[in-house]
Parts: C-alpha cells; structure tokens; sequence
C-alpha cells in the first residue's frame, strides 16, 4: 500500500522585528517566547478534505495558518486499487498538529465539520463522507483534545458562502489569507477546514468545546 500524503501548505509567520519585540513582552509576562498563544484545527472530514491549522496570539491577531490534506492510502476493493482513508496518517496528522510543538501553543482546540445527508448527494458518498467524520471523531477523542462540532450552515454563513461551491471557500482563502499565496484545487478540503477555524476563532457562541476543562 502506498500513502498519499501531501507536503502541507503554509503561510509565514510575524516577521523578525514583531518577533523578537513578542519575545521581550513574553519574557516579562513568563509566557513562551515566539509563541502563537492559540492554535485552531479545522477538520473537513470529507476524503478530499483535511485540516486547516490557524494561530493566534492573545489579543486574536494571526501568527500563521497550514493547510493539510486528509492523509489516504492506496487499497483493494473489489479487486481494483483506490484511494482511502488512512487512519494511521491520520492520527500521526492530528498529533504534529495538536500535540503544543516545542511547547510554544499555550491552547489548541478542534472544531470538526458535522456532516448528514445534503441534496444531491449519492449513497456512496455520503457514507464515506460518514466513515471520515467517524475516524477524525475518534481520532479527536482519542488524543484528548477539546473539540467542537460545527454545522456547516453556521461557518458557511460566518463566511458569506451560504450555497457556494468549494472552489468558492478556496478562494475565500486565498483572499482572508494571502500569506498561503494560491492555493490549488487540491486544497479546497483543507481551505473548508481553515474557514471552519476562522469561525470558530471568530465567535465564542457554541459554549464550551467537548472536552475542555476550564
């Protein structure tokens, strides 16, 4: 079997002289020196989807944004090879991304897309679009994270995408987010994934994430 993972796609961060002036005011208030003070990670839990990584310092201004695909492995089924999910990339993905890298990520929460049944949609797709959502939910649990579960009306509509496609969100992204420079089609899961952290960075109105502790 063969993974099919993704170089992941990422913006750049503060530039030197707002990083070391963060450094000094970290230093004197004990907190990690060059930290982003909170980390979002949207997950579009489609097989073409993936997570959308978004880091904020404490007073909500951006420190840097990664786009990552959904991680797949080559299988049989029915005889012939296709994509699939690929859980064990999926857990090693949802670690580098949540597991506070070099202690510099004070708080990191996940906000997971819910999915059902959407018009126009086929048996066959809805169901994978389900199992994805069951691994990622899991994976969510597992690693002991806080999470939220997101409608995608309420994001889309955050983002004035209410009926558009996915290349609309991509563009979107481009456009809140041009420090990731174009980004493919190929990335339009993962620019889903990071709208879905924008929003949930945005507005505080869904109580507090599964799994939190204060």
């Amino acid at each position: 079997m063969t993974p099919h993972d993704a170089r992941p796609r990422r913006g750049p961060g503060p530039r030197p002289l707002l990083r070391a002036v963060r450094a000094v005011v970290a230093a004197r208030l004990g907190l990690p020196a060059g930290a982003a003070m909170r980390r979002i990670v949207g997950i579009d839990p489609g097989a073409l989807g993936g997570l959308g990584v978004l880091d904020l310092d404490d007073a909500g201004n951006l420190e840097g944004v990664a786009l990552h695909r959904t991680p797949r492995v080559e299988v049989l089924r029915n005889r012939k090879p296709r994509l699939d999910y690929d859980p064990a990339g999926m857990w090693a993905l949802l670690v580098a991304t949540t597991d506070r890298p070099g202690a510099t990520i004070r708080g990191v929460e996940v906000a997971l897309e819910a999915q059902g049944a959407r018009p126009g949609q086929g048996v066959a797709s809805t169901y994978r679009t389900g199992v994805g959502f069951g691994l990622w939910l899991g994976l969510v649990v597992a690693s002991r994270v806080p999470y939220r579960i997101v409608t995608p009306t309420s994001w889309k509509r955050h983002a004035n995408l209410l009926g558009d496609s996915k290349r609309a969100s991509r563009l979107r992204v481009q456009e809140r987010f041009p420090s990731l420079g174009v980004v493919p089609p190929a990335d339009e899961g993962p620019a889903e994934g990071l709208l879905l952290a924008a929003y949930v960075a945005a507005t505080r109105t869904e109580g507090a994430a599964h799994g939190a502790t204060g």
